[in-house]
């Protein structure tokens, strides 16, 4: 098995820091304060459920009740797509036709029940370019397993290294996956083929204790990833594949030190946003920036919020609430917040991604690649 460290990166030396940690408050203009308006949609004055298909330009997805609805930010307009016991993750596929929701059941727009990922945790990710596949960690695996959903036929990624994963991204060009694991001494991160072959590592994190997300830039050649540290902070990295050099980006400063939920809204100059907390679900803050810089998506909302994905390529879907309670949404760009949605049980983007085709890896890193995932 290889494990044939490609770069070095910050992570890999001491846990001894010697420049200071950056504010979030500091390093980006101020967060954008929503005005009390009226919502696009009411929640709970939601007729019944009829599901049909949602239009392309119902790239906001909310949860209530049993029923799903997809909404246009732009005209108000709202369809019901699906009913489910339990929203569960509430994921939506890279075409923004099928749904991943409670007990890893998969739900395809006009088709109903698609598959169940049996055994279904919490670290997953659908495949790119169409998400025809699902790969996720069972309960209790060591591995991940890789779930085809027109065979039904899921099958474990043996000669992937054994370990605790901690998160799953598939390339956009559907030929590899970066994975982070901790395999009981230090995390790290790989890349393999989207069968889980010929693995590499690129990234050991001796002063980090966990990388609990990761993304592919849309062309595919840069990897970001959130870190956290054992100084007691959260860090943004980003790694250009190509060249094989590692940028660090923002850092927090304590008591911010729990970070997950990274989504990248396109390239490289395009904004960034994860959730980030001091500890539980109540005080998550979702954070939108860029490499080095980030800041509060939302201030001054009275509650924890929560980064649920780009509706476009410069704003960002939010939460305000939840971890129990009713979520209302916000569509929240670098100068202002829209509120979408108040009441919701579950949101998600359901934007549709990049259509144009995504670079492979460099071949120097796993080698010419043929198969699709």
């Amino acid at each position: 098995m290889a494990t044939t460290l490609l770069l070095a990166t910050s992570c890999t030396g001491s846990s001894t820091e010697t420049s200071p940690p950056v504010s979030p408050t500091t390093t980006a203009p101020t967060s954008p304060t929503p005005e009390p308006v009226t919502p696009l949609v009411d929640a709970a004055a939601l007729d019944d459920c009829e599901p049909a298909d949602a239009a392309r330009g119902q790239t906001v997805a909310f949860a209530v009740g049993r029923s799903v609805w997809a909404l246009d930010p732009r005209d108000g307009t709202v369809t019901c797509v699906f009913e489910t016991e339990d929203p569960g993750p509430f994921a939506w596929g890279p075409l923004g036709d099928r749904l991943l929701v409670g007990g890893g059941e998969v739900l395809q727009l006009g088709a109903g029940e698609l598959a169940v990922a049996d055994g279904f945790a919490a670290t997953f990710a659908w495949s790119k370019p169409t998400g025809k596949s699902l790969v996720y960690v069972q309960e209790g695996a060591t591995r991940p397993t890789k779930l085809p959903l027109a065979n039904d036929d899921p099958f474990e990624l043996v000669d992937l290294p054994a370990g605790a994963y901690q998160a799953l991204a598939y390339h956009p060009s559907g030929l590899a996956m970066a994975l982070s694991l901790f395999d009981g001494a230090e995390p790290q991160i790989f890349l393999a083929t989207n069968e889980g072959a010929r693995e590499k590592r690129i990234v050991h994190g001796i002063s980090a204790t966990s990388f609990p997300s990761l993304a592919f830039t849309s062309e595919g050649g840069e990897l970001f990833y959130l870190a956290e540290h054992k100084g007691g902070y959260v860090q943004i990295h980003r790694i250009d594949l190509e060249a094989g050099e590692l940028v660090d980006g923002w850092r927090s400063a304590a008591p911010l030190n729990r970070a997950g939920g990274l989504f990248l809204a396109g390239g490289l100059t395009d904004p960034l946003a994860f959730t980030a907390a001091t500890g539980g679900c109540s005080s998550s803050v979702a954070m939108l920036g860029f490499t080095d810089q980030a800041r509060p998506a939302l201030a001054d909302v009275g509650g924890p919020t929560h980064a649920l994905g780009f509706i476009d390529e410069r704003r960002l879907l939010v939460g305000a609430g939840g971890c129990g309670a009713p979520l209302d949404l916000y569509a929240v760009s670098a100068r202002d917040a829209q509120l979408l949605v108040t009441g919701a049980g579950a949101g998600a983007s359901r934007a549709v991604g990049p259509s144009q085709a995504a670079a492979p890896l460099p071949e120097d890193l796993l080698g010419e690649i043929q198969e699709f995932g």
